[in-house]
């Protein structure tokens, strides 16, 4: 029930170029900063105070309003609404300049925001740039604009000369590299930990992440869920739809070059291409729809779904296992399993699912024969859009 009364709420919304609309937006854009600094020169990660305060005056007189995660999360499961333009704005680290720079210009203009901190660092100069203190952490949450969310606890580490961080590789300690069973546990350890710390110290209740550097895998995702995480950033740059669950979320990075005109006019940019771009999934299963929009690829005629995402709509719970490359799908007391490894006895073959940005697709015929469902496709190419029918056995 809460997911037709989530679709129903998306399927009302209008794509608006213009915030100053009166039709509330599709989407919504996830601003990211880093630091408030009036002594670097400005750049993608530096904005100087009063480019912030520009930026934000832009975004208010352009109708848009600030919102927090909970926001969101409580939009999402049905227990509230949200203004017709929201806009997040998240500042990633927690240096101290956030607190001495942003947070007075933050209630200059009654605006929300919120600090993704590295909870080792608080009150500690581990870099070049001081980071703010537990107490100040506290002051600002106390103002009810600010939100303090995680960035890990000590684990803001890129591993020289690879694509990894201390998230999503296994390390190697005294010459001897962690088995999977302790590269799961250290950073579920990371995870719990800033979660507890923040909570305790300043009182805000934290059910947001976002990677540090944007680096993620299946196995952070399936581990942040199960410690008590309702949502994930990332640094991909575009629009968060509004209704889609709040997992790998895309932001835009808010330069300290542009003006608060030019920052509004990329949002609506942003918001322009993908309404020309869109192409609709329109998934019917055992009767009850959903539309999938710009989530489905196309590839030598066959058309392929995120399988967590088909796997949710399916109402099953979806695992990944990285070290022996299995995934497992279990509604109630069935459970499905099979193998990614070529060759493995029961394998997806290798042509039915690929890897794109951490996302796992699938099939949409073999997702069908997993969930034991009947399945008939239909495209619509004068409307963009592809029209899916899944009907399981004895639905």
């Amino acid at each position: 029930m809460r997911k037709r009364i989530l679709w129903t709420l998306l399927l009302s919304v209008t794509v608006s170029g213009i915030a100053g609309a009166k039709e509330a937006s599709a989407y919504m854009p996830i601003l990211m900063y880093h630091q408030i600094n009036d002594e670097r020169t400005p750049n993608w990660i530096a904005v100087s105070s009063e480019r912030f305060r520009e930026q934000l005056s832009a975004l208010k007189e352009a109708g848009f309003e600030t919102i927090n995660e909970q926001q969101l999360i409580d939009f999402l499961q049905g227990k509230g609404t949200l203004p017709l333009h929201p806009v997040l704005i998240t500042i990633d680290d927690g240096y101290l300049d956030n607190y001495e720079n942003a947070f007075p210009i933050l209630k200059e203009l009654g605006m929300k925001a919120s600090i993704y901190v590295i909870t080792n660092s608080r009150g500690k100069k581990p870099g070049d740039f001081q980071h703010f203190s537990w107490a100040q952490a506290e002051e600002m949450v106390g103002s009810g604009l600010i939100s303090i969310q995680s960035h890990t606890h000590d684990a803001h580490y890129q591993i020289p000369g690879t694509n990894d961080t201390h998230l999503t590789a296994r390390l190697t300690i005294d010459g001897k590299q962690e088995s999977y069973q302790e590269y799961l546990d250290r950073f579920a350890a990371e995870f719990r930990q800033s979660k507890q710390l923040i909570e305790e110290h300043t009182g805000s209740q934290v059910v947001s992440l976002s990677y540090p550097y944007g680096f993620f895998n299946q196995d952070t995702e399936d581990v942040l869920k199960d410690a008590g995480y309702a949502m994930s950033l990332t640094v991909d740059k575009g629009l968060y739809e509004i209704g889609k669950e709040p997992w790998l979320l895309p932001r835009i990075t808010a330069d300290g070059r542009w003006t608060g005109e030019r920052l509004v006019k990329e949002i609506e940019r942003l918001y322009n291409s993908l309404a020309k771009a869109k192409h609709r999934t329109i998934i019917t299963l055992n009767g009850q729809r959903t539309i999938l929009y710009d989530m489905s690829h196309e590839v030598n005629g066959k058309m392929f779904v995120p399988l967590r995402t088909a796997a949710g709509l399916a109402g099953y719970d979806m695992k990944w296992n990285s070290k022996s490359q299995r995934v497992t799908l279990s509604r109630n007391e069935q459970i499905v399993t099979r193998s990614l490894t070529p060759g493995a006895e029961d394998s997806i073959a290798k042509d039915d699912w690929f890897v794109k940005q951490g996302v796992t697709y699938i099939w949409i015929r073999t997702f069908a024969d997993l969930i034991g469902a009947s399945i008939k496709i239909e495209k619509d190419r004068d409307r963009n859009a592809t029209w899916v029918n899944l009907v399981q056995k004895g639905a």
